[in-house]
């Protein structure tokens, strides 16, 4: 007797409850685990790749890995992409360009979630150490700390958040 539907727990008692109720061959498999059948007593005999795949365009891919799974992401959270233009100091030459896609346009009281964002963004590169504003990984980490927190405080969910840094 092999159990075949039910969470992990329910497959264990199913399996024990088997066993209690005089089924000789009670064996309990996993995704990925190929079993034989006969001859004799069901074992395991191999383990195999196992998972859900979709079909992205004409490719065969895994639905919890790779652009599929960023997919959902992006469907789910949305993406901000921002781009600013630093002088080799770090100071900040222009206002920083700001495109949202799947991101509310006002939060709940009707300010523009963009206005803010680009404060916040001004703010942030204005608060980072002349020595460290000089990196540009450290600039892009901040960055994308400040819009992720901004976000999930006005509307709930983190986007993805892509910075460029031009230097000048």
């Amino acid at each position: 007797m092999i159990p075949m539907h039910g969470e992990m727990r329910h497959l264990d008692y199913h399996t024990g409850f088997a066993k209690r109720s005089g089924i000789a061959h009670a064996l309990r498999v996993s995704n990925g685990e190929l079993t034989q059948l006969l001859p004799g007593p069901a074992k395991i005999i191999e383990d195999i790749e196992s998972g859900r795949t979709h079909i992205d365009g004409r490719l065969f891919v895994e639905s919890d890995r790779g652009p599929a799974r960023m997919r959902r992401k992006l469907a789910f959270s949305g993406l901000i992409a921002i781009s600013i233009t630093l002088s080799d100091r770090g100071v900040l030459l222009s206002d920083a360009q700001i495109v949202l896609d799947g991101i509310p346009e006002q939060d709940e009281e009707g300010y523009l979630i963009e206005e803010t964002l680009l404060d916040d963004i001004e703010d942030t590169i204005e608060q980072v150490p002349r020595k460290a504003a000089r990196n540009d990984d450290i600039i892009i980490e901040n960055i994308k700390r400040t819009v992720k927190r901004t976000c999930s405080e006005l509307w709930g969910k983190r986007p993805v958040v892509h910075v460029m840094v031009h230097r000048v």
